[in-house]
């Protein structure tokens, strides 16, 4: 949701649903046999399976499991070996990736770098229009230097870049892409892929798996994968209570309480770098008006929408970066110091008054925010917002659209308005929304600067963000963050959880992270608990 650092139509959202009934029946009598069936619930069906067009949570949950990358993310978010056995960075604008010998895809042909290399400059093609381009605006040259070798050049330097291989290499074998045309990853058509499983059924329904037996890696437990979309979260739930399905990233925090209830099932949370925010085009009327802004956020009782709609499973959010994400460049003491010292827009009704007041429309305005359908924690939370607005004198209209809808007018850059808009983190790094939701680079299709939000100074310090010196990129985020809450193109809101629930007959064989469901194959690690 470049995002560029992911649109989260998964666990934080709640549930996105799209489709239909439920079909499946879970591990039936034998929960131990390595033939068994495994049923997960999706909130949405995939919008496709090319990655290109697909960049969003559930869309990745099943990717992960046919297209491969050449890297992957472990639980801590550090990049680790996939396609490629090993890489190697010669200087800090190479990368040097060595692929694995003996990989095939499912029609048993072997890979080749010029799999890769094809798959990853679709992305950079603007005939295809991926959503995934803005992670490859630096790229100067993608090349295959040997029949498994892939070399790729940047034009300066990207601190992160070892991370990104993760999110736009998922290569899919090139004979068949161009075969297949504008058709690739479509439910007739569907893929060509190297991963654990293949697909064998793709609609608005759901996703169906097989196990490849060929895999060149650990063969799952699982022999099939079946993914059912639901239509709405308590439907989700009582099919888990009955059995029908046997687990879940689709958590609604919402109702978090009643999921914890649930017998012969645990649901593990995790907190994860997901800030949920209010996005204002400051290029446009009325969000051009700092004062305008800056009454929306006093007027907004975050800790109450912490306490009551999420039920504690969020975090107040004091900016658009997570504190989380700055394990890496900061000791906690000076994380600490540093949100400290940002503008403070906790709960102030009066304060919204007077900034409203003091704004091009003291007699209030009147806006209209769309969300996704079937996201009921969304739903709940712009409830909250509406009425804490209306205290003030601010008008907000709800427009629940589909969730195709939503993901696309983002992605068409045009119209924005205000939006609510719930982004991920795609590496463990405090640079990676910043890169996203500022700078003139992201104001364009595809793009996720969606306030338009640009000055000369936030330019130079986004250059300077990228420097490989620890200490000039800790200040230039330090002044990017304190730009981005005084000015407020973005008000952040919260800082949500994610959650897995599993049947207590299987176990999940890694620790559960943010990281895991959307940054490296998965489903290989559900497995029957012995």
């Amino acid at each position: 949701m470049t995002m560029r650092v992911r649109l989260h139509l998964a666990a934080t959202a709640g549930l996105l649903a799209l489709a239909l009934p439920l079909a499946g029946c879970g591990l039936g009598s034998d929960p131990s046999s390595t033939d068994s069936t495994l049923v997960w619930g999706l909130g949405t069906a995939p919008r496709s399976l090319d990655p290109a067009h697909a960049f969003d949570g559930e869309s990745m949950l099943v990717s992960n499991e046919l297209l491969e990358p050449l890297v992957s993310l472990d639980p801590t978010g550090k990049p680790v070996p996939r396609l490629a056995e090993s890489w190697e960075q010669p200087d800090p604008r190479t990368y040097v990736y060595h692929l694995r010998s003996g990989v095939r895809f499912w029609n048993g042909a072997d890979l080749t770098a010029e799999d890769v290399v094809y798959s990853i400059e679709r992305h950079r093609d603007p005939a295809v229009a991926s959503e995934l381009a803005g992670y490859l605006a630096e790229v100067a040259s993608v090349e295959a230097t040997g029949p498994l070798e892939v070399t790729i050049r940047l034009r300066s330097v990207v601190p992160e870049f070892a991370h990104t291989v993760a999110l736009v290499s998922h290569t899919v074998e090139k004979a068949f892409a161009v075969e297949h045309g504008d058709n690739l990853g479509d439910s007739t058509t569907l893929t060509m892929g190297t991963g654990p499983y293949r697909v064998t059924r793709f609609s608005s329904q759901g996703v169906s798996l097989e196990r490849n037996d060929d895999y060149w890696g650990t063969a799952p437990a699982m022999a099939e994968l079946d993914f059912e979309v639901v239509p709405d979260a308590e439907t989700l739930r009582l099919a888990l209570d009955s059995g029908e399905i046997d687990g879940t990233f689709g958590v609604p925090p919402d109702s978090s309480r009643s999921w914890d209830a649930l017998d012969g099932v645990t649901v593990e949370y995790v907190s994860a770098p997901v800030t949920t925010m209010l996005t204002l085009d400051v290029s446009a009327e009325p969000w051009d008006d700092v004062h305008l802004r800056r009454a929306v956020a006093y007027a907004i009782d975050r800790e109450a929408l912490v306490r009551t709609v999420f039920n504690g499973h969020a975090r107040k959010a004091a900016s658009i970066v997570d504190p989380e994400l700055w394990s890496d460049l900061l000791p906690d003491d000076q994380v600490a110091a540093l949100y400290d010292g940002l503008a403070d827009h906790s709960y102030d009704p009066d304060r919204a008054r007077s900034e409203l007041a003091a704004s091009a429309h003291p007699d209030g305005v009147a806006f209209t925010l769309q969300y996704p359908a079937q996201s009921p924690a969304i739903s709940k939370a712009l409830q909250v917002i509406k009425a804490n607005l209306a205290d003030v004198g601010i008008t907000l209209t709800l427009k629940e659209v589909t969730p195709d809808k939503w993901l696309g007018d983002i992605y068409a850059h045009q119209d924005l308005g205000a939006q609510m808009l719930l982004l991920g983190a795609d590496y463990p790094d405090p640079g990676a929304l910043p890169r996203l939701l500022l700078g003139k680079a992201n104001m364009s299709p595809n793009g996720f600067n969606l306030a338009n939000f640009s000055t000369p100074e936030t330019e130079r310090l986004l250059g300077e963000e990228r420097s490989p010196d620890p200490a000039t990129r800790t200040a230039a985020l330090s002044r990017i963050m304190q730009i981005a809450g005084e000015e407020l193109p973005y008000i952040p809101l919260y800082y949500g959880d994610e959650a897995l629930a599993l049947d207590d007959d299987l176990e999940y064989g890694v620790a559960y992270s943010h990281w895991v469901p959307f940054f490296q194959e998965w489903a290989s690690h559900v497995r029957p608990v012995s």
